[in-house]
């Protein structure tokens, strides 16, 4: 029997392209971005430049405005907090649904 994926909300199939692209990073590139050795120097500027590709493609103002995360939980935790940071002058609420993802809920 042929199962039908449907939550790509949650996982999507990496696109082959994509896969290509990382497949470096994945296998020989590992270093950590903010080292110092040649390994994390090879990771920042490849970070670097996907930043400058997406800011690009966004029309964003800066590279320095795309922020990249782990996961939706991260991203969900951030955006959140961000927002009620830059808005705190306006008030200390949200107003959200029961049916919310428990990320969200559990960032408010």
């Amino acid at each position: 029997m042929r199962h039908v994926y449907l939550d790509h909300q949650a996982a999507t199939p990496l696109a082959p392209e994509v896969f290509d692209a990382m497949k470096p990073f994945f296998t020989e590139a590992f270093g950590n971005p903010s080292s110092l050795h040649q390994q994390g120097l090879r990771v920042r500027d490849a970070l670097a430049k996907a930043r400058a590709q997406v800011a690009t493609f966004i029309n964003a103002e800066s590279p320095d405005d795309i922020i990249f995360t782990s996961d939706g939980t991260e991203s969900a935790n951030l955006t959140i907090k961000g927002v009620a940071y830059a808005g705190q002058h306006k008030g200390n609420h949200f107003v959200v649904s029961e049916i919310e993802h428990p990320a969200v809920l559990n960032s408010l």
